[in-house]
């Protein structure tokens, strides 16, 4: 009975997956777009405009990261599906979750 024990302790923990792989590298900024200031529409304030003309109302920013009017950024995104807008120009509501300036 004892080998059995062992052997299923064995066999369990060899198939364990114990070795996580870290990510040291920041992940991939894979869209871009440019700031602009909407300000003027009720509502609205930065949003950022991506090369297909899709409009996205940033929500939520990296740690120690800001966004300014006409900015040329590369960035990736989550789609935050219950977010509640009056201002009616953006597509989606979203939370960045990589953000790089390319130009100021």
């Amino acid at each position: 009975m004892r080998l059995y024990i062992l052997l299923f302790l064995t066999l369990f923990l060899w198939t364990c997956n114990t070795s996580k792989k870290i990510n040291t590298e920041a992940s991939a900024c894979d869209n871009t777009g440019v700031v602009k200031d909407y300000s003027k529409l009720d509502g609205c304030k930065l949003l950022i405009e991506m090369e297909d003309g899709t409009l996205l109302r940033p929500l939520s920013l990296p740690p120690n990261k800001a966004l300014k009017a006409e900015q040329q950024i590369s960035f990736s995104y989550e789609v935050i599906p219950d977010a509640i807008s009056i201002c009616m120009r953006e597509r989606m509501s979203v939370k960045l979750t990589c953000l790089e300036v390319v130009a100021p």
